[in-house]
């Protein structure tokens, strides 16, 4: 595949994230921080693209891969990762969608705050993408950050709020993550190479 400023942009932004990212995700983030969009078609394309010129790269040539899926190591297409991650940083599924949801929700708000920072005016679809993501996190765990910052859900402090929470929550759940992970990684380390990559 031929490299294009839309593929930098992702391999760049992943190399900075190290999560899995999901198709919404990736695109919010590419706009504010590169004023680039991806659609979900082109998400999908660029996974089956990678995937047709991936036996044709080196073994130390970047290509962009689906997630892992536990536990039946089946490639999550719904995710992009990096084929230069660890296998247990790749990992997807839904007993590490939670921990993965909340990492990636406490980075999107620091980067919404750079950008805003920053005067730039392609932040606005991070903005509802972190509100849609912020979903997962318990209406309880808001309303006691919002309380405890004394702050009015009206104001900018909102993404603040949502990004303690979240990082709080992750923390909670960070052992537990950190061992399914652990575990899942050791039991698919049997799989080949091709199955690695782009999954069962």
């Amino acid at each position: 595949m031929i490299d294009s400023p839309l593929r930098s942009a992702i391999i760049d932004l992943l190399d900075e994230v190290l999560t899995p990212i999901m198709w919404a995700e990736l695109d919010a983030l590419l706009a504010a921080r590169y004023s680039l969009s991806i659609s979900e078609d082109q998400f999908s394309a660029i996974l089956t693209a990678e995937r047709q010129c991936g036996a044709g790269r080196g073994a130390d040539e970047l290509l962009l891969l689906p997630g892992l899926r536990v536990p039946d190591a089946v490639g999550d297409t719904r995710y992009m990762t990096r084929s230069d991650w660890a296998v247990k940083m790749r990992l997807t599924g839904e007993a590490l969608e939670p921990s993965r949801s909340l990492l990636m929700i406490r980075w999107m708000c620091d980067q919404l705050v750079v950008a805003k920072q920053a005067g730039s005016d392609t932040w606005p679809a991070l903005e509802r993408e972190i509100y849609r993501a912020a979903e997962v996190i318990p209406e309880e765990v808001i309303e006691e950050y919002k309380d405890e910052m004394a702050i009015e859900e009206t104001s900018g402090s909102m993404i603040e709020v949502i990004r303690n929470s979240a990082e709080d929550l992750a923390s909670e759940s960070r052992r537990n993550f950190r061992d399914l992970t652990d575990r899942f990684a050791g039991k698919f380390s049997r799989l080949s190479p091709g199955e690695l990559a782009f999954g069962l």
